[in-house]
């Protein structure tokens, strides 16, 4: 009871324990009915700021998502590499922010350019960075 008093007087807590920032347009979470799998190319990488989660555009055929990835610490850690221009294949949790824009929280990101995949979340959806097994991987 406790804890979900305080989660619902402080929410934002309950995003910064999956590893978001305060202040996310996004409610950070991870819901498998929702999970697509779309192709299309890396635009606006951003996977070294120093707060917050990583981040790209995908520009894909039909629609452009903004991909949250998962916190830099964490691709830092397991030697993540996109480029802008890189083609990608991202499953991920479709969801729309407050402001009514198209974002994928990943699940798993295939880079065409190098062939690694990289896997963030396990297939129930839980952050490899949250540790316990399986760890995080990059798989070449």
């Amino acid at each position: 009871m406790a804890v979900l008093a305080v989660a619902l007087m402080f929410p934002g807590l309950v995003a910064a324990g999956q590893g978001w920032w305060w202040g996310s347009p996004v409610t950070p979470g991870f819901d498998r009915s929702t999970v697509i799998r779309v192709s299309g190319t890396a635009a606006s990488v951003n996977l070294e700021g120093p707060s917050g989660p990583a981040t790209l555009i995908l520009e894909c055929p039909r629609d452009t998502y903004a991909v949250i990835l998962g916190p830099g610490w964490y691709l830092r850690q397991i030697s993540a590499e996109i480029r802008n221009g890189d083609p990608l294949t991202v499953e991920g949790s479709k969801m729309m922010d407050r402001g009514g824009n198209l974002h994928l929280v990943v699940a798993r990101v295939t880079n065409e350019r190098t062939g690694a995949v990289l896997e963030l979340r396990d297939e129930a959806g839980h952050p490899r960075w949250m540790g316990g097994p399986p760890p995080g991987r990059l798989v070449r």
